[in-house]
C-alpha cells in the first residue's frame, strides 16, 4: 500500500509539471476594466439564451390522408408529434436554444434538416 502511495507521488508530480504553462507564449489583453461602470458592452448582446422558433410543415397535394409529424432538435430529442395533411399545415412556436440554426422534421418516414431563418423553420414534403 505504501509502495502504491509513494510510486504515485512523482506521476502526480510530472502530470501537474506539464499542465503548467509557459507565461510567454499568452498575449496581455490589455487593462482590465475595475468597475462594471467601465465595461463596454457590445450593443446586440443579450442575456437570452434561447429563441422563439417557428416551424411550419406543409404537405403537397390534394390528399385528406393524415400523415404523423415529428420536429426534433439537431440532438436527437423529440420537440413536438402531430398529424399533417395537405388541406392543413402543421404550425408550431416554441424555444430554442440561440445556437440551434436547424431542426430535424420527420414526415411518414421522410426525414429533412430544416435551417432556421429569421425564427422560422419551413418545408414541404411531397
Amino acid at each position: 500500500m505504501r509502495l502504491a502511495l509513494f510510486a504515485s507521488v512523482p506521476i502526480l508530480a510530472l502530470g501537474l509539471a506539464a499542465c503548467a504553462g509557459d507565461d510567454s507564449t499568452r498575449t496581455d489583453p490589455g487593462p482590465q476594466p475595475t468597475s462594471l461602470r467601465d465595461v463596454t458592452i457590445a450593443p446586440d448582446f443579450t442575456f437570452a439564451m434561447t429563441r422563439a422558433v417557428t416551424v411550419r410543415v406543409k404537405l403537397a397535394g390534394t390528399s385528406a390522408k393524415t400523415v404523423p409529424v415529428e420536429v426534433h432538435n439537431t440532438h436527437g430529442e423529440l420537440l413536438a408529434r402531430g398529424q399533417l395533411t395537405a388541406q392543413r399545415a402543421y404550425e408550431l412556436d416554441f424555444p430554442l436554444p440561440r445556437a440551434e440554426s436547424s431542426v430535424v422534421v420527420k414526415v411518414a418516414g421522410d426525414e429533412r434538416h430544416v435551417a432556421i431563418h429569421d425564427g422560422v423553420a419551413e418545408t414541404t414534403f411531397n
